[in-house]
């Protein structure tokens, strides 16, 4: 509490708080999570001392740093995900052979939904179909 009040810690509110998932990967374990947060040093204001950090969830760990590095942590947790599914699809060998014709129509195609939603929204009166 004195760290707070002298002003070398700091706190964020309940609703300055942004959340996000955090799959269990390898290269996203707390070790790498770590050597994140020492290259950004104004985020280590809203942590407690070394000693105490294996003590905190995971998930909140990375919630605070997510919402005090926003941008950066984000890019670099999507970028660790790419590079590890990228590692999977080779060493399991799951791309697969498409003819680049039917590759481009699936592509351009406008029948395939990308949108979260549920079909049962569908069936609702006034829906357009």
């Amino acid at each position: 509490m004195k760290d707070l009040i002298s002003g070398s810690k700091k706190f964020l509110k309940c609703d300055q708080i942004r959340h996000i998932y955090i799959p269990q990967y390898e290269t996203l374990k707390l070790e790498e999570i770590f050597k994140f947060m020492d290259t950004k040093p104004s985020c280590k204001h809203y942590f407690p001392i070394e000693k105490e950090m294996r003590k905190l969830p995971k998930q909140w760990i990375v919630n605070v740093l997510f919402s005090v590095q926003n941008q950066a942590f984000g890019a670099w947790v999507k970028e660790r995900i790419e590079s590890r599914n990228e590692k999977v699809v080779k060493e399991k060998n799951l791309l697969i052979d498409m003819d680049p014709a039917v590759a481009a129509a699936f592509t351009n195609s406008t029948a395939v939904s990308l949108a979260k939603g549920v079909s049962a929204n569908l069936l609702k009166l006034g829906t357009k179909r």
